[in-house]
């Protein structure tokens, strides 16, 4: 037996086919446990290892289609596949926001396949991977792979996912909500210049995520960076001169070393209090008459 430490739980990895008994528990309860592929449903119903999580090493994604959103839940019931078991999930079909409150019942999934699904408004709900206030979250979730049309990201949705690696960002996103990416801390990170069709940053959105690079490219785009926005992202620097931001908001780039020159566009209304309180700045310049 090999053991090593993961981000919230013990990660044990069993080698052995036919689950093994102790005569005195060591502590594995709430243990992620691997097991080798094909014995999964032997552990689970061993005595000694049921207050365990049972991980099938290489497990085949399980994959749905469904007629109409809302149905999850219902399909898989269907389909014989208890939720506590599933760790890939790929979805066909039109999905709405009670089919995301059944993701979040799937206690170990840690990648979720959307490429091939239709949102209502093409929009990701609230809250739906994630939860900063301690609600339910897919806790083990580390990659996610969103529609090529989603349009906004919404707010909560991925909000303290800290074994989160990989989430694409399709050309069509239009806004990111409230605390979307807060405290993602694991995440890859994202070229946001990329996403032409970007006019919205809400408050928190990337607050202490590690998907934003240092030097931060913006889309030409842009309207609003809300407060607190890429608050302790590590930026270090920051070029708004081609944008179209109305407004930055309070602490939106808090704790972020700025350095060198920072130019914002004509069109900026609005610097929000301590927007850059941690820039050591060596000019500013304002275009807007306003």
């Amino acid at each position: 037996v090999g053991s090593e430490m993961c981000i919230r739980d013990r990660k044990v990895i069993m080698k052995a086919e036919k689950p093994i008994g102790l005569s005195q528990s060591i502590g594995l309860e709430n243990a992620l446990v691997y097991v080798p592929k094909g014995f999964a449903k032997a552990y689970r119903e061993a005595a000694f290892w049921k207050e365990s999580k049972i991980v099938e090493i290489d497990a085949d994604p399980v994959a749905v289609t469904l007629d109409a959103a809302g149905s999850l839940g219902a399909k898989l019931t269907e389909l014989n596949i208890p939720l506590a078991t599933i760790l890939e999930l790929h979805i066909t079909g039109p999905m709405n926001a009670s089919d995301f409150e059944v993701i979040k019942q799937m206690e170990l999934l840690q990648k979720m396949d959307l490429s091939k699904v239709r949102l209502e408004e093409d929009r990701l709900p609230y809250g739906a991977f994630g939860n900063r206030y301690g609600g339910p979250v897919v806790l083990y979730l580390n990659e996610v792979v969103l529609p090529n049309a989603v349009k906004v990201i919404g707010g909560e949705t991925f909000a303290a996912l800290y074994e989160l690696r990989k989430v694409n960002m399709p050309g069509s996103v239009e806004s990111i909500g409230d605390n979307a990416f807060y405290d993602c801390n694991s995440l890859a990170e994202f070229d946001l210049s990329t996403l032409s069709q970007l006019k919205d940053i809400s408050s928190s959105a990337f607050y202490n995520s590690s998907c934003i690079p240092a030097v931060l490219k913006l889309p030409d785009g842009l309207e609003s960076i809300g407060s607190f926005a890429f608050h302790n992202t590590g930026v270090t620097f920051v070029d708004f001169s081609n944008t179209s931001l109305h407004n930055i908001g309070g602490n939106a780039f808090g704790e972020c070393p700025i350095t060198g020159a920072l130019s914002f566009p004509g069109t900026l209304r609005s610097i929000g209090n301590s927007a850059f309180a941690s820039a050591k700045v060596s000019s500013i310049k304002l275009k807007s008459p306003d």
